[in-house]
């Protein structure tokens, strides 16, 4: 599979509230010569951690800024990566978070 079948395959799987497997990751993050030291972030923020999301947006979208919004009624919290804007949303704001970057990273793949 190319870098952006395994982004998708790791979004995909996020947004179908999957928790996703180690492999998932690796074959996500890969990199030449080993994975990428920000990949360890993507399971903490899978299960809620904003410091995690925070950590693998500040590695992998570098000067990208970053907004929150929450649907209160809805319990739905709507994420935005911008330089340009990719959002998601999801019940968890870290997951969102997480949505949004992984959007980001295949939007990127499919520009090169």
């Amino acid at each position: 599979m190319t870098r952006k079948q395994d982004l998708e395959a790791l979004r995909d799987k996020v947004a179908a509230g999957d928790e996703p497997t180690a492999t998932n990751v690796m074959d996500a993050f890969k990199i030449v010569g080993g994975i990428g030291f920000y990949a360890l972030e993507v399971l903490p923020a899978y299960n809620g951690s904003l410091n995690a999301a925070k950590a693998l947006h500040d590695a992998v979208l570098p000067g990208w800024g970053w907004e929150t919004s929450h649907l209160l009624k809805a319990q739905v919290y709507h994420m935005k990566c911008y330089s340009p804007i990719f959002g998601a949303q999801s019940t968890s704001p870290a997951r969102a978070w997480l949505l949004a970057i992984l959007t980001a990273l295949i939007e990127m793949e499919k520009a090169q």
